[in-house]
């Protein structure tokens, strides 16, 4: 047929394998055009090397797809990041650099002197651009025709984005909720690097909830911030850097220097969704929302920023805290999700109503310190009867810890165990009566009174004094 042109053949070459688990996976290796006839200019005329680029042992290297769990890799944690927009570069927060991302030329990067004198050194204003573009042109719909439509189709499919991992949710009876998969690619900020941070954000680490490289700290000293240095946690004395670059930014200061802390912040900016969740005993959820939405010249329910409490307690810090969180009725899931991926992992998480916060906050985040007196008082009676120290100590410890699964574990009432563990006329009735006599029971409830009213009294305090963290 003169006149037209007839279709383009493209020539696929498949490998055909199998991965560990015993899947069949085709992969599109390259593509060949047809040999031109005699005469034909010739096809590459933007002048791009169509060769691969080889390592240092010559290999070829084909394109690879930037993966998030490089992040995770003790030998690139704390430098490497992705470059916006570009699926197959990678950089290097230290070096400023960018590369392509391939797992081989990133173990040949961070062996280099360059990246070994720079490392420890990262600039947080850095922004990636994508690497050189080396290699065989990656061919695509506009580019290329097919007769054949099952490769094509093949290989489109790996060009396509990779879809992010669904979060799945599985609950258990005691409303307890765990979670398959971190935070993804949120970023955490803390304003205040008190004891109630640290012990958040060492939990969150440790549980690999998030990365080293995507929680930021701000303080207004540096007092504690070689702890955070050594976790790899980015440090500030600014509180909008921190705010600027966290989705989920956690107040941890005192309830006195909330009013200060709000008003030295530039306005909050309006570039993605925020979730702030407040620390400070005695604040209303309310009033910080109010706060924050002032400084932000909105109304303090735009979708855009969000005010969740809680009260932790320091255990948290082991994976056996306990904590209570009052939300909004219209909190958007996602943010209801992230806040129980972070504290149903490390302990126990019940959401509560508003009225409930300060009276937990007595209970149950003072209640550590409640269960470490008594833990030194039994210690100590049992050093007034003769026992060595280092044996008291380590045995109250544990009586405490036995005490506390048996409980868990059992489903009994403390008094149902109390009553298996004591035996007529023995040694367990005469310990409980002097207990009662000394006034054991109404010590440990004025001293949750006493604490609970503290809680409200900070919340009505107006005083506005420096932000010292909590703890």
């Amino acid at each position: 047929m003169s006149g037209l042109e007839e279709p383009t053949e493209l020539l696929v070459q498949v490998q055909k394998s199998s991965n560990r688990q015993g899947e069949t996976v085709i992969q599109v290796m390259r593509h060949v055009d047809p040999p031109s006839s005699p005469g034909a200019e010739d096809d590459n005329e933007d002048g791009v090397d169509d060769s691969l680029p080889m390592d240092s042992s010559g290999k070829k290297m084909y394109p690879q797809r930037y993966r998030t769990a490089w992040e995770e890799v003790p030998a690139f944690r704390d430098w490497l990041m992705p470059v916006p927009g570009d699926p197959f570069s990678a950089a290097c927060a230290s070096c400023e650099t960018s590369m392509k991302a391939h797992r081989q030329l990133l173990v040949e990067h961070c062996k280099s002197k360059k990246h070994q004198r720079q490392l420890g050194h990262r600039n947080p204003d850095f922004t990636p651009v994508p690497a050189a573009r080396r290699g065989r042109k990656r061919p695509t719909p506009s580019s290329v025709t097919t007769s054949s439509p099952a490769p094509f189709r093949r290989m489109m499919k790996q060009l396509r984005p990779e879809r992010e991992p669904e979060l799945e949710v599985s609950y258990s009876d005691t409303s307890r909720v765990t979670y398959a998969i971190g935070l993804g690619a949120q970023r955490v900020g803390f304003i205040g690097s008190g004891s109630v941070a640290r012990s958040i954000a060492k939990g969150m680490l440790d549980k690999g909830l998030v990365v080293p490289n995507k929680v930021m700290v701000s303080a207004p000293s540096d007092r504690n911030f070689e702890t955070w240095r050594k976790w790899g946690c980015r440090v500030t004395n600014c509180n909008d850097s921190v705010i600027s670059s966290s989705e989920i930014i956690f107040l941890a200061v005192k309830p006195s220097a909330l009013e200060a802390l709000v008003a030295d912040l530039s306005v909050i900016p309006e570039d993605k969704s925020r979730c702030f969740i407040s620390l400070l005993s005695g604040v209303t959820r309310e009033r910080v929302a109010s706060l924050l939405a002032a400084r932000r010249q909105l109304q303090a329910d735009m979708a855009e920023l969000h005010v969740v409490r809680c009260q932790p307690s320091t255990p948290l810090m082991i994976g056996e805290g306990s904590c209570s969180y009052s939300a909004a009725p219209d909190l958007p899931h996602s943010w209801l999700l992230a806040v129980e991926t972070i504290f149903s992992a490390l302990g126990m998480c019940y959401k509560v109503e508003e009225s409930l916060m300060d009276a937990l906050a007595g209970a149950f985040s003072s209640g550590p310190a409640f269960a470490y007196a008594f833990v030194e008082a039994l210690s100590a009676g049992a050093v007034n009867m003769g026992v060595p120290w280092h044996l008291a100590r380590p045995m109250a410890a544990q009586t405490m810890l036995g005490a506390a699964r048996m409980l868990m574990e059992t489903g009994s009432t403390a008094a149902e165990l109390r009553d298996e563990a004591s035996s007529p006329g023995g040694t367990t009735p005469a310990g409980l009566m002097a207990l009662e006599k000394n006034g054991m029971r109404f010590a440990v409830m004025a001293a949750v009174q006493a604490a609970t009213e503290r809680a409200r009294e900070l919340g009505r305090e107006a005083s506005v004094a420096s932000g010292d963290p909590i703890g």
